[in-house]
């Protein structure tokens, strides 16, 4: 119904801008005479609102869309993951490899090295032959590279060695005093002679930063 002002006719247009806050003055404001102007605001606000709104709400949509795409990602590059390791543990059973692990010195660095070994068997000789072999404590390289072997492999192939391992040097430079009984291990760099350390979240940061402070001698 439309709204009736104090003493006058009926106006067609009662829901205007000022009448939103619902403590204006409405017989006071001039809103309920009808006047074109009033509505045009009122029109204008009105579609602003819903265009605000539309706005909030497709922003919402894109932002949940986003998080859904990672989280489908995420959980596709898993199931990649889960699917390797299975025809792993599937090629480990249906040839019946062994894994064996060996203990070897780390050089200067003053730790040890867990080596990798696959062992498959044959029935001629040799009967046991090594077809997988990683020394970074890397199990999933030394099935996929034994995954890789020839079907009649000598006893212990002889893989090329790993860019990354040619690369390596673990020399640590003498300490502050001149001790060249250092070495690195458990995220510590140190002087076994005077106890000088440098402490790090791994052994590799430590040791760069050993060689970084301590010169060459």
């Amino acid at each position: 119904m439309p709204t009736l002002a104090a003493g006058g006719e009926p106006k067609p247009n009662p829901n205007r801008l000022c009448h939103i806050d619902y403590t204006a003055h409405p017989y006071h404001c001039g809103c309920l005479s009808g006047d074109d102007e009033a509505q045009r605001r009122f029109d204008e606000y009105q579609r602003d609102s819903k265009l605000e709104t539309a706005e909030r709400e497709v922003a919402r949509l894109t932002a949940e869309r986003d998080a859904l795409q990672q989280s489908l990602n995420a959980a596709d590059q898993r199931v990649d993951e889960l699917e390797r390791d299975k025809h792993r543990l599937d090629a480990l059973e249906s040839n019946c490899w062994d894994i064996r692990f060996d203990s070897s010195p780390n050089g200067e660095a003053g730790d040890n090295s867990i080596n990798i070994e696959i062992v498959g068997y044959w029935m001629d000789k040799p009967f046991e032959r090594v077809i997988g072999e990683n020394y970074s404590e890397n199990l999933r390289a030394a099935i996929d590279q034994a995954m890789m072997a020839p079907a009649y492999p000598p006893a212990r192939p002889e893989y090329p060695e790993p860019e990354s391992a040619k690369d390596d040097d673990w020399h640590m430079n003498p300490c502050k005093k001149g001790h060249r009984d250092v070495g690195a291990a458990s995220g510590v760099a140190s002087c076994y002679t005077c106890d000088e350390k440098i402490k790090a979240a791994t052994t590799q940061e430590a040791f760069e930063r050993w060689n970084a402070t301590h010169p060459q001698r």
